[in-house]
């Protein structure tokens, strides 16, 4: 207790620096820029290299407007980004994503004028911006993604995904009631083992996928898109 409390004396004595928001010019313009899509709803990506003070900046947004809600990507799946969101909103957040998703749409219909600010968003996966794409879309409230300079390629490479998961969709039946475009992980499987085959090797992965499903009782996972697809590169000398 004695080498305690010396410890805490020194640390006292010690000349402290405390971090706070200064207002330059780059710093208010880009709390101007989110006030703007804040007021009217829209996405828009703060970018700049680590330690350049982007994660300040939502920080004093946050602090002056009490609507505004910061998050943090802490992981890059649409799961564990729908849990961080639905404690901020003061919901549960047990359940399916899908679940997850209308319980945020619902909450902030009924309390418009939020904003949803998401810091680390580089890491985040295709799937989890596409589902905060959604809540924007469903919910008309503003977003804000910031993060480093590789979130930019990253949301220029959803055109793409966002164009395979609608062929996807034509070509995938809803097998025993079950629709398996609402299932991110055989979504996710379908594209990472479709490559750049195109539709002709897609079409063939589908097709393979839900005939070989009849043979088992797991319905579509993404250990059988995987086998499916080494099987049609096997048999026709097709490349990935």
């Amino acid at each position: 207790m004695a080498a305690f409390i010396a410890t805490e004396e020194e640390k006292d004595q010690l000349q402290k620096v405390t971090k706070s928001f200064v207002d330059i010019f780059m710093a208010q313009e880009a709390l101007d820029i989110i006030r703007k899509v804040h007021i009217d709803p829209d996405i828009m990506m703060l970018t700049a290299e680590p330690g350049y003070g982007k994660t300040t900046v939502l920080e004093e947004y946050a602090a002056r407007h009490s609507s505004a809600i910061k998050i943090d990507a802490v992981a890059p799946s649409p799961y564990a980004l729908l849990r961080e969101l639905c404690e901020e909103l003061d919901l549960a957040s047990n359940g399916s994503a899908h679940d997850m998703v209308r319980r945020c749409v619902k909450q902030l219909k009924r309390h418009p004028g939020k904003l949803i600010m998401v810091d680390e968003s580089e890491f985040l996966s295709s799937d989890a911006l596409n589902t905060l794409r959604r809540i924007h879309d469903l919910a008309d409230v503003g977003l804000v993604l910031a993060g480093t300079k590789h979130l930019v390629t990253t949301v220029a490479n959803e055109p793409q995904r966002e164009s395979f998961e609608q062929v996807l969709a034509s070509l995938l039946p809803v097998v025993n009631g079950v629709n398996y475009m609402e299932n991110p992980r055989a979504v996710r499987a379908f594209w990472r083992y479709s490559g750049a085959g195109g539709y002709r090797y897609l079409f063939k992965l589908v097709k393979s996928v839900v005939s070989c499903m009849s043979y088992c009782d797991k319905g579509i996972t993404p250990t059988l898109i995987k086998e499916c697809a080494e099987g049609l590169v096997h048999k026709s000398g097709l490349t990935r």
